[in-house]
């Protein structure tokens, strides 16, 4: 998995999409301030042969456990927002619709993805 906190870690993306997708949501959030991640936070993205264990791990939360603000079919991949505190800090976790990604995770995004 890859977290991305800066411009330079979008670079690592290897699915170009999703590397599109990461660099949108950077412009828009910094639109007319920096992009700081520690006052706006960061981008996951799971890869394949990712544990739901790891993940929480990385993130520092139980990804099953906490509200979704927006869950978003994104084409090519899922995309669940997380916000994490009153400020508007948050965690937008990128999970590719391909083989080898956490079933739970997968489950999660398309139970959500029809309410």
């Amino acid at each position: 998995m890859i977290k991305v906190i800066d411009l330079a870690g979008a670079a690592q993306i290897a699915n170009p999409a999703i590397s599109d997708l990461v660099l949108e949501r950077i412009a828009a959030i910094a639109d007319d301030i920096p992009f700081d991640s520690t006052v706006h936070g960061y981008f996951v993205i799971v890869e394949a042969g990712d544990t739901l264990a790891a993940i929480n791990a990385k993130v520092g939360f139980d990804l099953l456990s906490r509200t979704v603000e927006i869950l978003a079919d994104c084409g090519a991949c899922w995309s669940l927002l997380y916000i994490l505190d009153d400020s508007g800090f948050g965690a937008e976790i990128f999970v590719a619709k391909t083989v080898g990604m956490p079933p739970e995770l997968l489950a999660l995004c398309q139970s959500r993805a029809h309410l």
